[in-house]
């Protein structure tokens, strides 16, 4: 195919379809759930402790939260994480504020293990699941959902209640 430019011929470049210069499908997620094996995300699941003894798996990080693993089931995980704080679900000013999700809270945490993972720091695990008490988990889904970052990493995985899947 040729092309004329002022009067000039342009050559040929020998193409017979022209490339983008922007995505087609996006690798990763806009929805703080996962979905599928397709989704490059790491897949999450927020658990209650006496939930947390059926999704035991030995690719998985397990973050307890202002609990202690029991001893009996430490050996079964991937990797052991704690995590003691006051869980803030709700911000004002949306999701992903600088100012509204403190540099200390569990988003942060999760985002300096998911780094923590990509320098070899720790095991690398395919799976996390962060176990709470039951009064807390609403809480931790709701700050998981409010925050941008940490879905851009990790995506919800339903469990049982609060949401259900849609893949």
């Amino acid at each position: 195919m040729e092309q004329e430019k002022g009067g000039k011929t342009l050559p040929d470049r020998g193409q017979t379809e022209s490339r983008t210069l922007f995505q087609t499908e996006a690798p990763l997620s806009t929805t703080a759930f996962w979905k599928g094996q397709t989704d490059a995300r790491i897949p999450l699941r927020i658990v209650t402790m006496a939930e947390s003894q059926f999704c035991v798996r030995d690719d998985a990080v397990a973050i307890f939260v202002n609990n202690e693993c029991p001893s009996e089931r430490g050996g079964e995980w991937l990797e052991i994480k704690h995590w003691s704080g006051i869980i803030t679900s709700k911000s004002q000013h949306g999701g992903g504020c600088l100012c509204c999700s403190g540099l200390d809270g569990l988003g942060r945490f999760l985002i300096a293990l998911f780094q923590e993972r990509a320098r070899g720091m720790c095991n690398f695990f395919r799976n996390a699941v962060i176990a709470c008490s039951s009064t807390q988990k609403d809480a931790v889904i709701d700050m998981i959902l409010s925050d941008s970052v940490v879905t851009s990493l990790y995506g919800l995985q339903p469990v049982s209640g609060r949401f259900s899947c849609d893949s």
